[in-house]
């Protein structure tokens, strides 16, 4: 059985667009069979184990004072990676929480953030016999600004969005990790211009399905 380990933010947990409830920070998610990891695991079949690791507001390395102890991707990323070895491939999702203006970086930057990622999982031999693990990065979809619950945390945030593509696959190019743009499969309902709905996570989970008997035949 080959393990993949689903790695990212809200997008990955499966946040509702418009269910945001402010008066105590919740928000409505699709079901597991909904959700784009759901719907790799339904077309990949019993031999491959589909682990999530999604969470609201994640960031690739930043800490975020309004979201003590939870946001920084890195912190979480090694103990998470020990607890499931052996792994075959990771996925990773992030940097649309980086297009908050509070952080106020580029999307250069944000990419950078997304290579402290791949050096931290290319440190470890968590494959199977020690050996190190394939990597796919998806770079997010493009953000929609202005529209629902969080327009005044992603001011500026559109522009940015549609330059992530680029910064990552240059990345990826240089690490000889794996690619997925997906703003060229996805968009983000005008509900929020962040998250997607599930047409979405349906057409997501499937482009990546696709990929993964690709990537793991390689190895």
């Amino acid at each position: 059985m080959k393990k993949i380990l689903v790695f990212g933010d809200s997008h990955t947990w499966g946040f509702i667009p418009g269910s945001f409830n402010a008066a105590n920070s919740t928000a409505s998610r699709y079901s597991k069979n909904q959700r784009y990891a759901g719907v790799m695991a339904k077309i990949l079949g019993p031999e491959y184990e589909i682990i999530e690791e999604g969470l609201n507001g994640r960031n690739a390395i930043l800490d975020d004072p309004f979201l003590p102890f939870m946001a920084n991707g890195k912190t979480y990323l090694q103990p998470c990676l020990l607890s499931h070895y052996p792994l075959d491939l990771i996925t990773v999702m992030l940097g649309t929480n980086e297009l908050k203006s509070r952080f106020n970086l580029n999307a250069s930057e944000i990419a950078a953030g997304i290579r402290q990622l791949i050096w931290l999982i290319k440190s470890m031999p968590i494959g199977a016999n020690n050996s190190n693990v394939e990597i796919l990065i998806i770079s997010p979809h493009h953000a929609i600004e202005g529209v629902g619950d969080f327009k005044d945390l992603f001011v500026g945030a559109e522009s940015k969005s549609k330059d992530l593509a680029k910064y990552y696959k240059e990345i990826c190019q240089h690490e000889k990790c794996h690619f997925l743009d997906a703003a060229a499969i996805i968009k983000p309902s005008p509900v929020d211009g962040i998250h997607f709905d599930e047409t979405g996570h349906l057409l997501l989970g499937t482009a990546i399905a696709k990929l993964i008997p690709e990537i793991l035949g390689k190895k």
